[in-house]
């Protein structure tokens, strides 16, 4: 019964499980270029060099990433299957059989995408080959071994996430699975005690201070201010951003209602997708400036930039992924509106405006640090749109998704 259930399941839902095929595979194929591409550099005659730093580097960054990105894509996936999960419960299904009804979901789609990753990454490397004249990037044993240990981990990361969330929910609690907990001190461990006009001065200067430094020192790495500016981001949501939309919201009252009801669902959405989007700036921002670092290296430029445009995919698709978690819960949100007088030109407005604020946020928060790194450091105009686009386009694709979804799922026209 599981196994028929399983795979029932993943026939009545082709969107997810699409979308949860797809991480896996740009995962795969993320995985597959990073260490052939590592194991091909000049004099490492097949063999990753664990001495390089900047392969350390890029090695723990693909990982800590792509192990967040699973969480995100797999709780997206089955938070729509907790109603049948609760069923399954109900018809006294153990925990264990639970969470063999999901893994048996992800093996079918890891049995789909591993190869798929591989064949696609493969017919990449030519590509490559033709972007850098140092070296010729070569199929390599020890990097599929290396691949496929990580694979390995991923798939025992997802398994244990499953059987968490089939373990710790109850029939009802899978029955509104659709509602995310938050909090409002979810602030990754950098709540610092501090007045609050201290705090949002510190956060705009950590913010806007490498911005100036960029162009003012040559001597400090640009890397060491994209940390300090990932701080300051991360800082400037609770401190100054929140606060500000809900200065806005008391402001206008009742004078603009269409206003009120975006900048409040707007606020909910920053503190929600808060991890998020500083992951996607984190990878944005860190990466083009290590990128920076070594610019004068091609071997190991070639390999950031790849890992700038597959890391900037799988961190857009984290967003999209919580986004439409949420999105989920706002139907009932939604009816209330039409009930008390909003009109469904008016809804879609609401939706739309929200939705480009906070993509928008992001974006040109990013964009500030990467255009100004790029011009202090004097890089070229093909490379700097090249990485601009490989920001750009994955979020802007990821947005329009989430706008189309998020009008669907909540005023169904």
């Amino acid at each position: 019964m599981i196994v028929t259930t399983a795979l029932r399941s993943l026939k009545n839902d082709p969107r997810r499980s699409f979308f949860y095929l797809l991480t896996f595979v740009l995962t795969t194929m993320q995985i597959y270029l990073f260490f052939n591409i590592a194991a091909s550099f000049p004099g490492s005659r097949g063999s990753i060099d664990s001495s390089n730093g900047t392969v350390t580097v890029l090695t723990m960054t693909t990982i800590v990433v792509c192990s967040i990105e699973i969480i995100f894509a797999n709780n997206f996936f089955i938070r729509n299957k907790a109603k049948d999960m609760a069923v399954l419960l109900t018809c006294g299904c153990t925990y264990v059989q639970l969470a063999g009804y999901l893994l048996l979901q992800t093996s079918i789609l890891l049995a789909i995408s591993i190869p798929t990753g591989m064949l696609l990454g493969t017919a990449v490397i030519p590509l490559l080959n033709r972007m850098t004249t140092e070296f010729q990037i070569a199929v390599h044993g020890e990097a599929i071994f290396v691949m496929l240990w990580i694979l390995a981990y991923i798939i025992l990361w997802t398994t244990m996430v499953n059987l968490g969330y089939a373990y710790r929910n109850s029939a009802l609690n899978l029955l509104n699975a659709t509602r995310v907990v938050r909090s409002d001190n979810s602030n990754l461990g950098f709540n610092l005690h501090m007045p609050k006009t201290f705090k949002q001065i510190v956060s705009l200067l950590f913010f806007f201070g490498p911005i100036v430094i960029y162009f003012t020192s040559t001597e400090i790495p640009a890397l060491f201010f994209a940390v300090i500016a990932i701080f300051g981001f991360t800082m400037m949501i609770d401190s100054v951003i929140i606060p500000f939309i809900g200065k806005m919201i008391k402001t206008k009252k009742l004078k603009n209602a269409d206003y009120v009801a975006e900048m409040g669902f707007l606020r909910n959405d920053l503190q929600v997708l808060k991890p998020n989007m500083i992951l996607l700036f984190l990878v944005v921002v860190f990466l083009i400036a290590e990128g920076i670092s070594v610019k004068d290296k091609p071997s190991e430029l070639l390999l950031v930039n790849v890992s700038y445009l597959m890391m900037n995919i799988l961190a857009s698709l984290g967003v999209m992924f919580k986004y439409s978690t949420e999105v989920q819960a706002r139907p009932l949100f939604f009816r209330s509106l039409e009930h008390i007088g909003y009109m469904h030109k008016n809804l879609k407005k609401i939706i739309i405006s929200e939705v480009v604020k906070l993509y928008g946020f992001v974006i040109v928060a990013a964009l500030l640090h990467v255009v100004s790194i790029m011009i202090a450091e004097h890089v070229e105009m093909n490379i700097c749109v090249f990485m601009i686009a490989g920001f750009l386009v994955p979020c802007l694709i990821c947005g329009i998704i989430n706008c189309r979804y998020y009008i669907r799922r909540t005023i169904g026209r």
